[in-house]
Parts: C-alpha cells; structure tokens; sequence
C-alpha cells in the first residue's frame, strides 16, 4: 500500500513507518501483521512474484533462459539477468541461489546453452558417423550452432 493512499493517508504514512521500524515491532505484532498478508518487505514480495513468472516460464519451456524477446513477460528477461548479475558480485542470498538451483537455474546460460548444443552434436555424431550438420537439418539451431563453432575455430 502506497504512503498516497488516497482513502486514508494516515492508514499509508503508517505501513510506510511499518517497513522503516520494523526492528521495534514486538514478534506478537509481526506475526498478527503477517497473518493478514502484511509483507514486510516489498522487495522480498516483488522477487516471489518474479520467481512465480520463473518457474511458470521453465514449466513450459524447459529451461530458465528467457529471451530478451520474450512478450509474456517483459520484465522477467532482465529479472533473470539481475539474479545472474547479484550471484557474480555475491550480493544474492543463499537461500534465493537454492530456490534458483531447484529450477535448474542457469548461472552462466552461454555455458549451459554450448553444453546443450554439444549434447545435441554428440547424439547427431552417434546416429550418421560424423559431424556434418547442414542448414537443412531437421534442427535448424543445431545446424547454426555447428556453424558458428566452424567459423569460431577457424578464426582462432
């Protein structure tokens, strides 16, 4: 709730003053506050509602890597990347890192994304002898993916 709260002002100033003196706030206050759904935290309760989006997005569609393109959700592409941001500088609690591994969360998603494609590579290998993948492969990103480790190694 906004400290404009337009119904009662004094009602907003006095949650806002919640959050700010929340270390003088007897347990027996916090838990009846929390009992009502009062989140102490909005933060906290803006990163649940992302990893709500998250673990939406990885259950249809494998994976947490969401595209800058992803239209659903807007804001959740760069949700990601700032979870990824807060664990390379170790400012993103243990407890949010293991709720992030439970999905499989990927902490380096260019590693994870070569790792795949390898995969893939290694099962095209095993079915036809060798590793020509062309563009008219039935996997058009596998046949990119080979192309562009082509032109990688040849470029050094």
């Amino acid at each position: 709730m906004p400290y404009q709260y337009k119904d009662d002002h004094q009602l907003g100033n006095w949650i806002v003053g919640l959050r700010f003196r929340k270390d003088r706030l007897t347990q027996d206050r916090i838990t009846r506050l929390e009992k009502l759904g009062f989140q102490g935290d909005l933060r906290a309760d803006k990163w649940e509602i992302s990893f709500e989006k998250l673990k939406s997005y990885k259950d249809s569609y494998g994976h947490c890597r969401v595209p800058i393109t992803y239209t659903d959700e807007p804001k959740l592409h760069s949700w990601v990347r700032s979870q990824r941001r807060y664990f390379l500088i170790g400012s993103i609690s243990k407890v949010r890192i293991a709720r992030l591994e439970v999905l499989r969360f990927e902490w380096d998603p260019h590693t994870a994304l070569w790792e795949e494609n390898f995969g893939k590579l290694q099962v095209f290998k095993a079915e036809h002898g060798h590793c020509r993948v062309t563009r008219i492969h039935k996997d058009p990103q596998l046949a990119t993916w080979v192309g562009s480790q082509r032109s990688f190694f040849r470029s050094g």
